[in-house]
């Protein structure tokens, strides 16, 4: 039962892994785009995620916030893609404040509004809800 709930968070457009991917935008629990270089600290995003509760934190890299999950989580940003833009919101189901990210952007803090407060994410949908 367990391992069946652990899938169903990890089910996600996207993958945990040690650095950012190409082609992806990337979220770090820690400002500066830390930490990364080891296994599940960085989450790689792409698509849509409509609830960042369903996105599982297998090593709790999210220090202690303890959820389990990437919930309120993200305090940096790079984007490593070359065309789409990125949006994040503060709330589930892409509602609440929404942060634009543009390709190529690097935030080493995402500021006040957004620090540990990120809840949903979209690309390339010119920033409508989900």
């Amino acid at each position: 039962m367990v391992f069946a709930g652990m899938s169903a968070a990890l089910a996600f457009n996207g993958s945990l892994s040690a650095a950012c991917n190409s082609f992806r935008t990337c979220y770090y629990a820690d400002i500066n785009l830390s930490p990364s270089g080891q296994n599940n600290d960085v989450l790689n995003i792409s698509g849509l995620n409509q609830n960042w509760q369903n996105i599982g934190d297998p090593i709790l890299i999210c220090g202690g916030i303890f959820t389990g999950t990437w919930n309120d989580c993200a305090s940096s940003v790079l984007s490593r893609r070359t065309s789409t833009t990125e949006y994040a919101w503060t709330d589930s189901f892409c509602h609440g404040s929404r942060l634009v990210i543009t390709p190529g952007e690097v935030l080493n803090y995402v500021g006040n509004t957004f620090n540990d407060k990120i809840s949903s994410d979209r690309d390339n949908n010119g920033g409508s809800s989900c």
